[in-house]
């Protein structure tokens, strides 16, 4: 049952975000790779460790649940050695493949009577008497509702009322081909949790049930062709650092993309104001598959006219405020990130 506060009630739409996922897969039978019992939080440094300890009893309370704290050497036990000075494992949540969880809900979707369509970016959005009217390169769409769903790729020019509102930042990925027993021994990293540490540019990583380490971290600012070579160089050389053992491992696959927050630090999710019959739901700093497809439910009842079929947190619902510096916001993240690499 929820608790009091409005704090809480986000912490409870986590919760109730996983357990939608949990049984959208099941229940549409989607294979998804499911994988790890929650997730391990790793500390980069001896006060990190420190923070951790004193931030359980916290993370307890507001997801209740039993965390458990872990030093080096327990770490080493859980099959999670690397550079770390230890760890709290939090278990909420579980790992997927998020393109097979994509490929399920589209192939559910069509049978629904779902019509999709890829490369069609839309022009413009306006209101056109009791409708609204999206132009794309080869049509005009007038619909009763519209959902805005774009998240870390929401443009400044189509509806005003969404400008300055997201600030998107970039978040890189390597993975490695698939390793060998030998291989994962060599380094100490044997268990297929989730992990991520406990600061600001964070890395976040875990093995995939065919044991290829994935690794990412946070920071880079803008998506180009110099600048995504220069950041797949910097996870390169922290996934090294990391894992000492497995520097010789190639790491082939690399991608990126942007993940969106916003300046009250909690997702949106309700109408777009001023603009009757469309709605809209972002900003989920970096847990947008299963925060995603919980707002996506929330929408689908709200443009419906229908309650909510799940709580909707009232920090969810109310609009979050424009962030300064308008188009050169990301001027923000710039300076955090410079701070945090000395700081962190």
């Amino acid at each position: 049952m929820a608790r009091a506060g409005a704090a809480q009630e986000v912490h409870d739409a986590e919760r109730a975000a996983i357990d939608h996922v949990a049984r959208l897969t099941s229940r549409l039978g989607i294979d998804i790779d499911r994988h790890s019992d929650g997730e391990t939080i790793l500390a980069h440094s001896r006060t990190a460790q420190k923070h951790l300890r004193t931030q359980q009893p916290e993370l307890d309370n507001a997801y209740s649940a039993k965390t458990q704290l872990h030093d080096t050497n327990q770490l080493k036990s859980l099959g999670m050695a690397s550079s770390h000075h230890g760890g709290l494992t939090l278990p909420v949540g579980f790992a997927l493949h998020p393109r097979k969880y994509l490929s399920g809900l589209a192939q559910a979707a069509t049978p629904a009577g779902v019509a999709l369509y890829g490369n069609s970016p839309a022009l413009g959005v306006a209101r056109d008497g009791n409708g609204i009217v999206v132009t794309t390169p080869k049509a005009r769409i007038k619909a009763d509702r519209l959902i805005v769903a774009t998240n870390g790729y929401t443009t400044e020019d189509l509806i005003p009322w969404l400008r300055g509102r997201t600030l998107p930042a970039q978040s890189s990925v390597i993975a490695t081909e698939p390793m060998d027993a030998k291989t994962l021994a060599a380094q100490g990293w044997t268990s297929h949790q989730m992990a991520y540490e406990d600061r600001r540019l964070l890395h976040y990583f875990h093995l995939t049930p065919d044991n290829r380490m994935v690794f990412g971290m946070r920071g880079g600012l803008v998506s180009s062709a110099a600048n995504e070579t220069r950041i797949r160089a910097r996870v390169r050389a922290d996934f090294e650092r990391v894992f000492p053992a497995w520097a010789h491992v190639p790491t082939p696959f690399y991608w990126s993309g942007m993940v969106c927050l916003t300046a009250s630090l909690t997702p949106y999710c309700g109408e777009i104001p001023d603009m009757p019959g469309a709605f809209t739901a972002f900003g989920y700093h970096g847990n947008g598959v299963a925060m995603g497809s919980y707002c996506g439910t929330l929408l689908a009842d709200l443009a419906q006219g229908k309650p909510p079929r799940h709580l909707r947190p009232r920090a969810f619902a109310a609009p979050p405020p424009r962030f300064p510096l308008g188009r050169y916001r990301r001027g923000f993240l710039a300076a955090e990130y410079a701070w945090a690499r000395l700081t962190d």
